[in-house]
């Protein structure tokens, strides 16, 4: 390490880092429950704030996309597959674009963990905005196909052999696009030393059956969805 080239001792040094960093964090804490007035009454009743205006509640909106944006990582972009060509309304066919995955079709997923509660929304209902899928159909440029694929957990999605039908639709398919995710959760639920960072085997298989299936030349565009904050 450097700290061992340097000539110090690595684990005092690591040590005293540490130290340091957790005194920082518990600086920031404690300054702003400091502001919120909880140091004087820690124990008070939580008020919650007036309803936004609409003029309020579309700023807060446009907040929420920036940061959703501002959340992207493009790891890769091999052979500037990325934006995804479609059709131009020239009258000629769209490519054909299969959406699949766990991930591509579930805003309880998508919005992950410290959304509607602590461990994220326990389903769709609770949330309001636009899925993967959705965002891809409602831009119209593709002729789009959905398959399931696997749930979150790798399962078989309605026991009808849910992969195989992802497969032999990508067999057909110009483009995919493969959204793979984990479960909203924080803390021990998504613990990397308790679950690990790995997809579920299911959903690992249906990466790789997805593409091995898909014509020669046709790009998969691997989305990955991660459910802890």
């Amino acid at each position: 390490s450097w700290a061992a080239a340097a000539g110090e001792d690595s684990g005092a040094t690591a040590g005293a880092a540490a130290a340091a960093r957790v005194r920082k964090s518990a600086g920031r804490m404690l300054g702003l429950k400091g502001r919120l007035g909880l140091l004087e009454d820690p124990a008070r009743p939580f008020e919650y704030p007036p309803a936004p205006s609409e003029e309020e509640a579309a700023a807060d909106r446009r907040t929420a996309r920036d940061m959703s944006v501002d959340g992207l990582v493009l790891v890769q972009n091999r052979g500037g597959v990325l934006p995804l060509s479609g059709g131009d309304g020239d009258g000629t066919a769209p490519p054909a674009l299969l959406v699949v995955g766990p991930a591509c079709d579930s805003l309880a997923l998508q919005t992950g963990p410290w959304s509607v509660h602590w461990q994220g929304a326990a389903n769709d209902g609770e949330l309001d905005g636009t899925t993967i899928l959705g965002g891809i159909v409602d831009a119209g440029r593709w002729n789009v196909t959905h398959a399931c694929g696997t749930d979150s957990m790798g399962r078989d999605c309605d026991g009808a052999g849910s992969i195989g039908v992802a497969v032999a639709a990508a067999r057909h398919a110009d483009t995919v696009v493969l959204c793979v995710g984990e479960e909203s959760a924080v803390e021990k639920p998504n613990d990397l030393d308790a679950a690990g960072p790995a997809l579920p085997a299911g959903q690992a298989e249906l990466v790789r059956r997805v593409a091995a299936a898909v014509p020669e030349g046709a790009p998969v565009v691997l989305v990955f969805v991660g459910g802890r904050p």
